[in-house]
C-alpha cells in the first residue's frame, strides 16, 4: 500500500505520506481516509499535508477526477503538498488539477519543513504544542495502514 495517514496534531492537521506507484484506488481510499479525519474533529478546519516526495508514478489526470469526492469536506484546510522539483513537477501538475477540481486551498512546498511553517503562519489557532513529529519522520519500511484497519490505527489513543 503506497501511502500512509496519521495525525501530525490530533484532529487538527493530518499528514499524508505517498510513495511508489499510487494506483487510482489508493487515491480514492485516502480521499475517503481524509474525510474520515475531518469528521473525527471538532474543529473548524483541519489541514492537510501530503509528503509526495517518493511518489514514482500516479494514475492519469481524467482517473484521478473520478476518484474524488464529488463535493469537498466542510472541514477541509489547507492542503500542502510536498514534491521536491524539478524531478516530481508532473506530481505537481497532478496535484494542482486535483486542487483546482475540488476547490482546495493549495500550496506546494519542496521541504516538509516549509510546509509547517507556512501552516504556523497561516493558522495560529493550532496547538503546535501537540505536534508529534515522528509522524514526519515516516518512513516507508514502517507498517502502514489498510482501509480495513480503520482510521488511523498507528496513531496514539
Amino acid at each position: 500500500m503506497p501511502y500512509k495517514v496519521d495525525w501530525y496534531i490530533d484532529k487538527q492537521v493530518v499528514h499524508v505520506k505517498m510513495w511508489g506507484r499510487v494506483p487510482v484506488e489508493e487515491y480514492a481510499a485516502y480521499f475517503r481516509d481524509c474525510f474520515d479525519a475531518y469528521d473525527q474533529s471538532d474543529y473548524p478546519t483541519v489541514h492537510t499535508i501530503v509528503d509526495a516526495r517518493c511518489v514514482l508514478h500516479n494514475p492519469n489526470l481524467l482517473e484521478i477526477k473520478r476518484a474524488l469526492p464529488k463535493e469537498n469536506h466542510p472541514r477541509v484546510g489547507w492542503v500542502l503538498s510536498v514534491v521536491d522539483s524539478p524531478a516530481n513537477t508532473l506530481i505537481r501538475m497532478v496535484v494542482n488539477t486535483v486542487s483546482k477540481l475540488s476547490n482546495q486551498r493549495l500550496r506546494h512546498f519542496n521541504e516538509v519543513d516549509a510546509a509547517v511553517e507556512f501552516l504556523r503562519h497561516m493558522d495560529p489557532e493550532i496547538d503546535w504544542s501537540l505536534a508529534r513529529a515522528e509522524v514526519l519522520q515516516f518512513s516507508p519500511a514502517e507498517p502502514t495502514r489498510s482501509t480495513a484497519d480503520g482510521i488511523f490505527p498507528l496513531a496514539p489513543a
